[in-house]
């Protein structure tokens, strides 16, 4: 969505997971510094996009953004499946890119991304069914809720594909 959205508004996207972890998604975390930077070098744009559920860093963006997107019409089944789909696309891209036997001969790689696809799933299903979110790092349903409370004139909460589809329509067509 944010892609789609940004290319529609021709403003850029910046990937929250890219911001917490060196290449995104599992690598090793950024430290604290590393990351605020990236905060303030994204608030120097006029326009932009900040996709993500980092709710223990991210109160400068939220309070600097126009409009907070709240997508929460994916069940979390949906939500899994949505995640195995990537999974297998992204697995295999990888493997078209290995040359000859390394096409077969990376089962450690294979390994580790099948573990992170098997924590993934329950992740997924725990920020659907936690309702404390206890913790500056839980993300939760509920934890999202109270990050979002103190902004809650610029939050657009999407409950539904058609809550979504009128948000979509409000937009302009061109940046």
């Amino acid at each position: 969505m944010a892609q789609r959205l940004a290319i529609r508004l021709g403003v850029p996207v910046y990937h929250l997971d890219e911001v917490a972890r060196e290449g995104g998604g599992t690598g090793p975390e950024r430290t604290p510094a590393e990351r605020m930077a990236d905060i303030r070098a994204i608030l120097t744009q006029s326009r932009w996009i900040a996709e993500g559920i980092h709710l223990d860093w991210t109160s400068d963006l939220a309070l600097a953004a126009d409009i907070v997107l709240w997508l929460d019409h994916v069940s979390w089944r949906r939500s899994s499946g949505n995640i195995v789909k990537r999974f297998v696309r992204d697995a295999i891209a990888e493997a078209r890119r290995q040359k000859g036997r390394r096409k077969f001969t990376r089962w450690r790689d294979y390994a580790r991304r099948v573990s992170e696809l098997a924590r993934a799933i329950p992740e997924s299903r725990t920020y659907h069914r936690t309702t404390d979110g206890v913790g500056a790092m839980a993300v939760s349903r509920a934890a999202t809720e109270r990050f979002l409370a103190p902004y809650r004139d610029k939050v657009v909460h999407c409950r539904s594909e058609a809550d979504l589809t009128r948000f979509l329509g409000y937009l302009p067509t061109t940046a």
